[in-house]
């Protein structure tokens, strides 16, 4: 669940609370956080609990005032994503992800600050720090049966 923390936090900053819910056991479960915020909130899916060759999952929803943003993507043998906005008037917009290229461009840059010696806002363990405190609060939220101020 961290990229997706990672992400929510880039587009949402930190929520005000977190509440989980999840079955099975520490390292073969399924859990749903949900990030909430002042005037919205997010849902993030995590899953160990699949048959061998299930492929890497991953998913959120985040609803607002005027709209929902849905992704899902799968990765193994064939990668699918596939990112939804639902607009408060009913229209859809798909949007493509960036691909490989995006990816190597943000590589790139990394790469190119630690050669320079340069600061890399990508790289700031501040953004981590950030992630895992969510990741903590999910964790006694699930084991709490309530939702847990970050």
């Amino acid at each position: 669940m961290l990229h997706n923390f990672d992400f929510l936090i880039e587009l949402l900053g930190l929520p005000h609370s977190i509440s989980a819910r999840g079955i099975g056991e520490q390292k073969n479960a399924h859990v749903v956080a949900t990030l909430n915020y002042s005037d919205s909130m997010a849902s993030v899916d995590c899953s160990s609990l699949v048959p061998d060759g299930y492929p890497f999952s991953t998913g959120y929803n985040i609803v607002c005032p005027g709209g929902t943003i849905a992704y899902a993507g799968e990765f193994g043998d064939t990668t699918q994503e596939k990112t939804t906005i639902y607009h408060e008037d009913g229209s859809l917009e798909e949007i493509n992800p960036p691909g490989l290229e995006a990816n190597r461009a943000v590589l790139e840059k990394i790469y190119q600050a630690r050669v320079n010696g340069q600061r890399c806002p990508e790289l700031e363990v501040g953004a981590a720090i950030k992630s895992i405190k969510i990741a903590l609060a999910c964790n006694r939220a699930l084991n709490s049966n309530c939702a847990i101020k970050v």
